[in-house]
């Protein structure tokens, strides 16, 4: 559990230039006793590896000690300058879109939150799919 949660922490941290702090709370064997009804359940409250708290910096690397399994607090010094570059070389806003080019269509009507389709009606023939519909 450790190894995907320090995964997707650095996953996210260096998608968006960053820092991502992790509280990841252990679990002590009085939560496992009032939890587990089985023997099984038991067996996965109290595996290890189980717990992990970190902060992690905008390129994906920890900046801090690591908590694993243990109560604790984490501490970092971060110096968010560290996230100015990293977007430069990133953009994660997008200042390459094409304003030229596409459009964003929002239509304010309100829409049906559940479609139901009837599964007997046949779907339209490809031929009108293909075709390209202009403003």
């Amino acid at each position: 559990m450790v190894e995907a949660i320090k995964v997707r922490a650095a996953a996210h941290s260096f998608e968006g230039k960053v820092f991502t702090v992790v509280a990841c709370s252990s679990i002590s064997p009085e939560i496992v006793d009032i939890v587990a009804h089985d023997d099984a359940s038991r067996a996965m409250l109290e595996r290890k590896h189980s717990a992990f708290s970190g902060i992690f910096g905008p390129d994906g690397r920890l900046v801090s000690e690591p908590l694993i399994d243990d109560e604790g607090i984490v501490y970092a010094d971060i110096d968010l300058n560290r996230c100015i570059q990293p977007k430069q070389m990133h953009d994660i806003i997008g200042h390459y879109n094409r304003f030229d080019i596409f459009q964003l269509h929002v239509n304010r009507e309100p829409q049906s939150r559940v479609v139901f389709a009837d599964p007997q009606t046949p779907a339209p023939p490809s031929s009108t799919l293909d075709q390209p519909t202009h403003p």
